[in-house]
């Protein structure tokens, strides 16, 4: 990454996370204005890790504390009002609702912020979409646009800018770019590095290598749910990702 990261305590830490069977013992910080990769292969733990801090899933033991305080969150709401956020992998399941409009799935993450008298303030909703689409640049004719009308990139942004409405201290991307063009990907990179740059703490989960080393102040590789490497600027190279991420250093120091 080519942004200067502020120096200071970390923002997010996580200490000695276990979730039973897929994530054992991780520890990791991400500090404010940082973008820490994780890399791994497929079933190495990272989506885990990042749902057990998210609170989607249960972790059996294990500490995260925000800005210093312990953050105990039992479910995603818990952690979205403390100020963590997660942009989930698979847009179509797990993201965009596609029965929904642009304005409708832009303004999801903040109803209840939208709310006046057990009513959705329509006016505040609209100002609301209207601000995220200037700022992350959506490309759509209207809030009243069908989301399936719409490109894989901007779908994406709008998952993003539904998630920035709720403005979080932290947010946890899980392959942000998977299966858009090469315009939109260095759109939403562009867009990754704004939101570095104005203070927050991110954390990039990619299996796109070179997505991982543009884009990172730090790399940590996991393997089989454990750390197995924390890579610094001037480390962080793909050839190093692959050889931590298959466990084959691992293996040379009789890890």
């Amino acid at each position: 990454a080519e942004h200067p990261v502020p120096a200071g305590e970390p923002l997010l830490s996580v200490r000695e996370l276990t979730v039973e069977g897929v994530v054992h013992g991780v520890s990791l910080d991400v500090g404010r204005g940082e973008i820490v990769g994780l890399g791994g292969l497929l079933g190495s733990g990272r989506t885990e890790l990042a749902q057990a801090i998210y609170g989607a899933i249960r972790h059996q033991r294990g500490a995260v504390t925000l800005a210093g305080q312990p953050l105990s969150c039992r479910s995603p709401n818990e952690a979205v009002r403390a100020g963590i956020c997660y942009v989930p992998a698979n847009r179509q399941q797990d993201g965009i609702v596609f029965t929904l409009d642009v304005g409708a799935n832009l303004s999801l993450g903040v109803l209840r912020q939208l709310r006046s008298n057990r009513l959705l303030d329509k006016r505040r909703e609209r100002r609301l979409g209207e601000e995220l689409i200037t700022r992350i640049r959506i490309v759509t004719r209207s809030l009243r646009d069908e989301v399936e009308t719409l490109s894989g990139g901007n779908q994406q942004k709008i998952l993003l800018g539904r998630w920035l409405a709720a403005e979080p201290s932290v947010l946890i991307l899980d392959e942000p770019t998977q299966g858009i063009d090469v315009g939109a990907k260095a759109e939403i990179h562009r867009l990754i590095a704004e939101l570095a740059a104005g203070g927050l703490a991110i954390l990039l989960i990619t299996s796109d290598l070179q997505e991982l080393v543009k884009m990172s102040d730090r790399v940590i590789v996991m393997h089989r749910g454990r750390v197995v490497r924390e890579l610094i600027r001037g480390e962080i190279t793909e050839e190093a990702v692959i050889a931590h991420a298959a466990g084959v250093m691992a293996a040379a120091v009789g890890a």
